[in-house]
């Protein structure tokens, strides 16, 4: 198993123009799987304005475990390169857009070699181009200038086991529906950042398959992951807490049963799981039996929750993308709905930043602009509440960025 600590960057998918970045990126307290040391899955959590999640940690925990801990012994460069130098290895660009090639003499291929595991440390260097073809089973060479190396073929890299496809940061291209990981300890040494990671497979929460149509594995799960400018997916150890169930101790995103994550418990800062759900265009006109979601997959059928008419603990299903601070939103944005506790939240009518008013039903929003605020030009309610999937427009077709100038704009930290 590779000693990696890896942050989740996700493909996004869809075309517009959008507005700028909101300042608030998630919902406060709110957590999200990631993968940690030894490629154990973890969670991070949003901090308390909003801005963004801290530190991925899961401690000693590997990719099979719910991941809990903290992230102590992480590599550090402290004197690698000069050591680097000394070994007179060859330096070369693990692009994959040329194979991985660039930089490296002929059946060389350029890749990470650990020096150590020790703290772990590489470097990115030529090697022998190896025998194990992109998917196939490889082996990963013992630290050291001549072994650290592993088999897989020029444009992959080990992991788990596995010849993964080298990616590049940051281009949505590079792994198609499944997701550019990019590791600390791998193509960097800690703290620095890399841009070339490693193409995981990605998978969907609500069926709970991969992209391939398989199963994560057994005792694993698909989770989400949201940072400030993606969403993406990924199989993690499964945990055991389900919904409605309170979360003792760091709230993981991984510690909910698969197809459910963390949330805000509603009339506390409590954290408890919350299903995830298939979503409806619902307002008071259309789709009303929906408002709890699409059956098999609602909040009532799935997870055994309120009907959202119950009124002190009615739950909705509401659109994702309603927890995404970014534009365009993620593939999952329109597609995948989290149970949303609607009969106890309140939320900021008059922009003052306090959450002063009952949070509405989809089935009593229109697509007019009722509720206060009322902007000018006129809003859509029902969207403005996650009701509705976020429509695709041309930049010549602005949304109000008044209204829109927060994904999270009814304020998730108002309880009653």
């Amino acid at each position: 198993m590779r000693h990696l600590f890896l942050v989740a960057v996700g493909v996004v998918l869809g075309l517009g123009c959008g507005t700028p970045p909101p300042a608030m990126v998630c919902v406060p307290g709110k957590s999200e799987a990631c993968i940690g040391p030894g490629n154990c899955a973890g969670g991070q959590q949003c901090n308390a304005a909003g801005t963004g999640f801290g530190a991925c940690d899961c401690g000693s925990q590997n990719m099979n475990d719910a991941g809990t801990g903290s992230d102590a012994g992480l590599a550090s460069d402290a004197g690698v390169d000069g050591g680097l130098v000394d070994a007179g290895l060859p330096t070369c660009n693990p692009s994959p857009g040329d194979g991985g090639v660039t930089g490296c003499a002929a059946g060389q291929r350029c890749t990470w070699v650990t020096l150590s595991t020790a703290p772990s440390t590489g470097v990115t260097t030529c090697v022998a181009n190896g025998p194990s073809q992109l998917g196939a089973t490889c082996i990963q060479g013992t630290p050291g200038l001549a072994t650290g190396a592993d088999s897989c073929v020029a444009g992959s890299i080990c992991l788990n086991d596995k010849c993964r496809k080298l990616c590049a940061v940051g281009d949505p291209t590079s792994c198609g529906l499944d997701n550019c990981v990019r590791y600390s300890g791998l193509f960097a040494n800690d703290p620095e950042t890399p841009t070339t990671g490693a193409c995981t497979e990605g998978c969907d929460p609500i069926t709970q398959l991969t992209t391939s149509g398989a199963s994560c594995g057994p005792n694993k799960g698909c989770y989400l992951l949201t940072s400030q400018t993606s969403t993406t997916s990924v199989c993690a150890g499964a945990g055991t807490i389900g919904h409605g169930q309170t979360i003792t101790g760091t709230p993981f995103a991984n510690v909910c049963v698969p197809g459910a994550q963390p949330r805000l418990k509603a009339g506390t800062q409590a954290i408890e799981c919350g299903g995830l759900c298939v979503p409806n265009e619902v307002t008071s006109t259309m789709n009303a039996a929906d408002e709890g979601g699409v059956a098999p997959n609602s909040c009532a059928a799935k997870w055994g929750a309120s009907p959202p008419n119950n009124g002190s603990t009615g739950e909705s299903c509401r659109y994702l993308w309603g927890t995404e601070g970014f534009e365009p939103h993620s593939r999952f944005g329109n597609t995948v709905g989290f149970c949303f506790e609607h009969a106890a939240v309140l939320y900021d009518s008059n922009g003052d930043q306090t959450p002063d008013a009952p949070f509405p039903r989809c089935t009593a929003l229109t697509t007019g602009d009722v509720l206060p605020p009322v902007a000018n030009p006129a809003g859509n309610d029902a969207l403005e509440f996650w009701c509705l999937p976020y429509p695709t427009r041309k930049c010549a077709e602005p949304l109000n960025a008044q209204r829109l100038s927060s994904p999270m704009r009814p304020s998730l930290t108002g309880w009653r």
